[in-house]
């Protein structure tokens, strides 16, 4: 069934895609748009290709003119499937209650975006993926992920993400995204907007991912400088300490990744390629602190 509507997109860059550096970039658009509203089906059913209204938007919105409509092949709908399929039931639920459609977008700076539609005066969720994220492992794409964020010319020091299993990097992204969803359903987060004193470093408020920013680079230098400080923040990754949606979406994620798919991530720097820090968030008691809170509000959902 298709729908006709008139719709105040508030478009909400609060993943894998592109935010501002002073947190979530929001803007508001009028548009004109059939929406297919394919509640009704399965959510891996609700795959299709992204109307040009919207892809135009987001070209014009990321100052990037080479996004492309994709069409899932046969591997990959099936590793689309497997890996919603393996969602716990409490991000399951409004994925399947609350998103309308699905798109895959080649090109995309970021893994995903979770774009809201306004509908009869309540939110829906378009979710938009980056079909390069099922042809690089966990590792190598969070790795190409963080290191958006800083300029490594010239420097000894190099950054990368490891795993201890073997998966794909749509695993996070789908994780990342349907905790936002989770999250915007609910209110999780809704009182957590400011950075504590004690959880502040000063590279933080400098940080650009993906390249959508005029934002110079941080310098890794500054960033290994302040490597202990960070660790002890209670982010559970650079990405997360962005904003405060950022951090919640990444803390479950990280935690989940590990206790759930045995997918531990270690947060390594290197220097003239000798390991000189580690971070295992998953292991932190201060991020598993931030964690059992959310866990306790999901409880009682």
């Amino acid at each position: 069934m298709r729908i006709q509507i008139c719709v105040v997109v508030l478009i909400s860059l609060l993943s894998l895609g592109c935010t501002s550096t002073s947190g979530p970039r929001l803007r508001s658009a009028q548009l004109q748009a059939n929406y297919p509203n394919l509640l009704d089906k399965s959510f891996t059913d609700r795959v299709g290709m992204i109307p040009s209204v919207l892809l135009d938007d987001l070209k014009s919105m990321d100052s990037h003119s080479n996004y492309l409509p994709h069409e899932l092949s046969l591997d990959e709908r099936a590793l689309f499937e497997n890996t919603f399929v393996q969602l716990p039931d409490f991000l399951k639920e409004p994925l399947q209650a609350e998103v309308f459609d699905i798109y895959f977008v080649e090109n995309f700076s970021g893994g995903g975006m979770t774009y809201f539609i306004w509908k009869d005066g309540k939110p829906k969720y378009i979710l938009i993926f980056n079909p390069k994220t099922f042809h690089q492992t966990l590792s190598e794409w969070l790795t190409y992920r963080d290191n958006t964020a800083f300029d490594s010319s010239n420097s000894q020091f190099s950054l990368r993400e490891t795993e201890s299993g073997n998966h794909i990097g749509f695993l996070h992204t789908l994780v990342h995204e349907s905790c936002h969803v989770y999250d915007f359903v609910h209110g999780v987060w809704k009182n957590q907007a400011s950075v504590l004193p004690e959880s502040d470093f000063p590279v933080r408020s400098k940080l650009s991912f993906y390249d959508v920013e005029s934002t110079a680079k941080v310098p890794i230098t500054d960033f290994v400088s302040e490597f202990d400080l960070f660790t002890k923040a209670g982010f559970a990754s650079i990405y997360g300490s962005w904003n405060s949606l950022d951090d919640f979406a990444e803390n479950e994620t990280y935690v989940l990744l590990d206790k759930k798919y045995m997918a531990k991530l270690t947060l390594e720097i290197e220097k003239d390629n000798m390991l000189v820090k580690s971070y295992v968030s998953s292991n932190s008691p201060v991020v598993l602190g931030r964690n059992s809170e959310f866990m306790e509000i999901n409880s009682k959902k």
